[in-house]
């Protein structure tokens, strides 16, 4: 019978304690990962409600009209605008073109270079001014009032670039608002006569 002498011993009992040791942090590395997601997600979940906002500033800032046009409108209605400018002779990359050259000539007329956005406090709109923006949605888009799912009136700390140097820090609130199966979308109800550069971005005909 052979017989496994001490030195032999600790050599295989080497490679055993390495890949255990491998294993531990690989798990660890593993629930870490798992924790960091889900508190990604939530943060997500919680802070989606800004991601409208954020889109149609900076769809202003890239004269991107499609950018800004998917922050404002659901998809049926984005669907809707496309057939009507079909059906009207306009193929729709021109559509497009012509209000992104009609964002950057507007931008240029208020020597504005680029404008950026902090939302500081939000408000969940209720009762009568719920009301008034699921009107809106249900003249406007069609959309049964019920699938106003949620409505925040977000106060927001404006910062332009001005083209000549200096900036403008005007603040005011926007409105957003959760359509059932659509997320969160800049509503223009309830937005209006805040910041005119806005109002004029989005005034897609």
């Amino acid at each position: 019978m052979e017989v496994i002498e001490q030195k032999d011993f600790e050599e295989v009992k080497k490679p055993k304690k390495k890949a255990k040791k491998v294993l531990t942090i690989i798990a660890i590395v593993a629930v870490i990962t798992v924790i960091t997601a889900i508190c990604i997600a939530i943060y997500s979940g919680v802070n989606a409600y800004k991601k409208p906002v954020d889109d149609v500033i900076h769809g202003i800032n890239k004269a991107d009209s499609l950018e800004i046009m998917e922050a404002i409108y659901t998809d049926d209605m984005l669907m809707v605008k496309r057939v009507n400018e079909k059906n009207a002779g306009t193929e729709w990359k021109d559509y497009l073109k012509e209000n992104d050259d009609r964002i950057e000539t507007r931008m240029e007329e208020l020597d504005l270079k680029k404008a950026k956005c902090d939302i500081v406090a939000k408000e969940e709109l209720s009762g009568s001014n719920l009301d008034e923006v699921k009107k809106f949605y249900e003249n406007e888009y069609q959309l049964d009032p019920d699938d106003v799912k949620k409505v925040y009136r977000v106060e927001v700390n404006m910062t332009f670039k001005i083209k000549n140097g200096g900036d403008e820090t005007p603040s005011g609130w926007l409105c957003v608002a959760k359509i059932k199966n659509e997320g969160w979308k800049f509503c223009p109800q309830c937005s209006q006569s805040h910041f005119d550069f806005i109002d004029e971005a989005i005034n897609f005909q």
